[in-house]
């Protein structure tokens, strides 16, 4: 699932490498990185990938997360299954959290805009062709 993730990706940028494999720290640092298995039916249909503060200063952002990687598969798209997703990672880590989205990606930019839309406390700043989305999630 990772490397479809990959290959999406690469549709908006073509320096993506698909052939990178997924960091095994995600699964072996709890407390810190925090992956998420998207699951509907007893089907994987995508995957979360949300870090701590460390993480977050490392990409940057002055925040107590990073929402660092987020997929659903083609076939599970506009049914809700991302909203509900995004809002449970959400709501377990409370605090402050940044993601960042390339603007060239229509589809991913249509989504966060929607998840965000009439929320408070949500900055959206450009820098160097990405867009960072930095806001507050819900305790």
């Amino acid at each position: 699932m990772y490397r479809a993730h990959l290959e999406v990706l690469k549709t908006w940028n073509e320096t993506v490498d698909v052939s990178s494999p997924l960091d095994e720290d995600w699964f072996e640092k709890p407390g810190i990185l925090f992956p998420w298995l998207l699951d509907r039916g007893g089907s994987s249909i995508g995957f979360a990938l949300v870090g701590n503060h460390r993480l977050a200063r490392a990409m940057g952002a002055e925040t107590d997360f990073y929402f660092h990687e987020f997929h659903v598969a083609g076939g599970a798209r506009r049914q809700g299954v991302g909203r509900a997703a995004v809002e449970l990672v959400f709501s377990s880590h409370p605090g402050s959290m940044a993601l960042d989205v390339l603007p060239a990606n229509g589809p991913a930019m249509t989504f966060w805009s929607r998840v965000f839309e009439g929320a408070r406390q949500v900055e959206w700043i450009s820098e160097d062709g990405v867009r960072f989305i930095r806001f507050e999630t819900p305790g």
